[in-house]
């Protein structure tokens, strides 16, 4: 999943399949239906793809076939959930409203309302693109509501950008737009071409629909602004994936030159062949992207500044930030490592949906602790930096606890309303123009002291020279 989330598609992949093969011969059911579950939706992002997408019901179908219902409910559910995305992106409406309603009658058996959610959004997703907006709106509706209590802000606009499509195919554009303005705010604070795009794209249908011509070119504009950002991180995506495959191919071809001496020389021609033929393949590839958008040029190599999952800087933008604070010819400022306690029996007991939403609500709720200044990163899986600009380390206690106050008032959707997340810290001053990797060796020692010592805690480390 880190290696899909930063782009490395082919990685993800080989990660995964080997994952499956070893869980599977461990017998591990648990662990291997999740690990299905997560190929099956590195595979179905690719829903232009045939051959992808007939793979990800395939491998979200055997995920679901290898758990017992009775015993691992919850864990069955969310792998009927996967399998639902994958049948809508394969456009099969029957099998996705099957598996949705099985889905439903475990989470009912549950009591789980933040987990059901999930599947009442699926279920509006496939009557609507199914031609019944009607049906659609009445899951969808009720979908919106308990994402939003349960604080899912990027599923929130999501859905209330196809309940304003249903509205806009029954007819009824004026509450369409009601619905889309009241979804502004998270929209405009989340910023991310995968929810922008069909968000502009239905509020200009509406405004369209109203006669409303000065909105619809606004909102025309928006929708091709946001196009051209979606576009751009799918190039970034399609250069990573290519290079990617690129290293895959050079790993393949060495350890093919050391499977046998007698064919050394037969082996280096193919890999020296296959080499410079993926070779061409990726600058051909790069050559079209860069005819076709050429004032993107400069921007191929970087990697996107948002984490996809939390809306928080991703590693590279946040260690950026690290290195113009180390860069400041000032002290009083300081950084701190942070770690969720116990991530993985989150993953475990729950699934990888529950572990998802975890990540996101720490980080919402992380951030609305956080003053003006300080900033925020992941740095990837449940770890995360924060750089603060205006603290040393040993003035950061009240902040932690601010931050444990708001975390443990957090419910995570997925997990039993009783159940509470906590995270260690460990914090470090940042001297003027300091070492970087020494400052993140000191936190990262300290956190390692928060967290053998009991966890739920913050540890200071030495300054960082």
């Amino acid at each position: 999943m880190i290696h899909a989330n930063d782009g490395r598609r082919a990685a993800a992949l080989e990660v995964g399949r080997e994952a499956e093969a070893a869980f599977a011969a461990a017998g591990e059911t648990l662990a291997l239906a999740g690990v299905r579950s997560s190929l099956s939706w590195v595979l179905r992002e690719r829903d232009d793809d045939t051959d992808s997408v007939r793979r990800s019901v395939e491998l979200a179908q055997q995920a679901v076939t290898g758990l017992d219902p009775q015993r691992y409910p919850y864990q069955t559910a969310s792998s009927l959930h996967d399998l639902v995305g994958a049948r809508i992106a394969a456009k099969d409406w029957q099998g996705a409203r099957r598996d949705a309603a099985a889905a439903e009658r475990l989470l009912r058996a549950l009591d789980l309302p933040a987990p059901l959610a999930y599947i009442r959004r699926l279920q509006g997703e496939i009557e609507l693109r199914d031609g019944k907006p009607a049906l659609a709106l009445r899951y969808l509706q009720e979908a919106h509501r308990a994402l939003a209590e349960a604080r899912i802000d990027q599923l929130v606009v999501a859905t209330a950008t196809m309940e304003a499509e249903a509205l806009v195919g029954l007819h009824r554009p004026e509450q369409a737009l009601r619905v889309l303005a009241d979804a502004a705010p998270l929209r405009e604070r989340l910023a991310l071409p995968k929810t922008d795009v069909p968000y502009f794209r239905v509020a200009m249908e509406a405004r369209a629909a109203v006669q409303d011509a000065a909105g619809t070119a606004a909102a025309s504009r928006a929708y091709a602004d946001a196009l051209q950002r979606r576009l751009r991180d799918e190039n970034h995506r399609l250069a990573t994936e290519l290079q990617e495959r690129y290293a895959i191919a050079q790993k393949e071809a060495e350890n093919q030159l050391l499977r046998g001496q007698q064919e050394v020389q037969r082996m280096r021609m193919l890999a020296l062949v296959s080499l410079l033929a993926l070779a061409g393949l990726v600058l051909a590839g790069l050559g079209v992207h860069l005819v076709r958008q050429r004032r993107l040029r400069a921007r191929l190599k970087r990697l996107a500044e948002v984490d996809e999952l939390t809306g928080l800087p991703n590693r590279r933008a946040i260690l950026e930030t690290l290195n113009d604070a180390a860069a400041r010819r000032r002290g009083g400022r300081a950084i701190a490592m942070l770690d969720i306690d116990h991530f993985k029996r989150v993953n475990d007991r729950y699934g990888h949906a529950a572990g998802d939403a975890a990540l996101v609500t720490f980080a919402q709720a992380c951030s609305r602790a956080l003053r003006e200044g300080d900033v925020m990163g992941r740095l990837g899986g449940e770890e995360f930096l924060l750089v603060l600009q205006r603290a040393r380390a040993a003035e950061l206690l009240p902040l932690f606890e601010r931050m444990r106050g708001v975390l443990q008032a957090s419910p995570v959707a997925g997990m039993p309303e009783q159940e509470r997340l906590s995270f260690s810290m460990g914090a470090v001053d940042l001297p003027a123009e300091a070492d970087t990797e020494a400052a993140l060796r000191a936190a990262d020692e300290a956190l390692y002291r928060a967290k053998a010592g009991g966890r739920d805690r913050m540890e200071l480390g030495a300054a960082a020279g």
